[in-house]
């Protein structure tokens, strides 16, 4: 299965991945007025910092356009916030600051199970770092 969802209607690919442009160039602009908006950013100020005109800036933010791979990425390191919350593929604005492979295979798994026992692990977790916390303190 591919990543557009298979549907009845008579659409074609390239209508699809069109529209699916269209909701990631509107989702990226709303996002980019909103981190503006939260950070108290000039939106002259912010164009500057990251080298492009404050025009080219208002045409992502109306999303008349739609910056290049390299400018997304100043952007999203500049504001600190994820590439995956500005597409809109995460609600989360945070940046992953990067975690050990066993981290990541805790968080994958933890994921998949229900917010029952999601909230039971996480007990079990907490009582193994206070008894842990308790012998290395001895």
């Amino acid at each position: 299965m591919g990543i557009f969802k298979e549907t009845d209607s008579k659409e074609t690919m390239e209508e699809k991945k069109e529209k699916e442009a269209k909701r990631i160039e509107r989702t990226f602009a709303d996002r980019l007025e909103q981190v503006l908006l939260e950070r108290d950013l000039s939106k002259k100020k912010f164009a500057q910092s990251i080298g492009i005109a404050p025009n080219t800036l208002s045409g992502y933010l109306t999303g008349q356009h739609s910056p290049d791979l390299v400018t997304f990425d100043i952007i999203c390191r500049q504001l600190d916030v994820s590439a995956d919350y500005m597409l809109g593929r995460s609600d989360n604005p945070n940046v992953d600051k990067g975690h050990t492979s066993n981290e990541n295979e805790l968080l994958s798994f933890y994921r998949l199970i229900s917010s029952k026992y999601q909230n039971q692990v996480i007990g079990e977790v907490r009582g193994i770092a206070k008894l842990e916390n308790r012998l290395n303190r001895k």
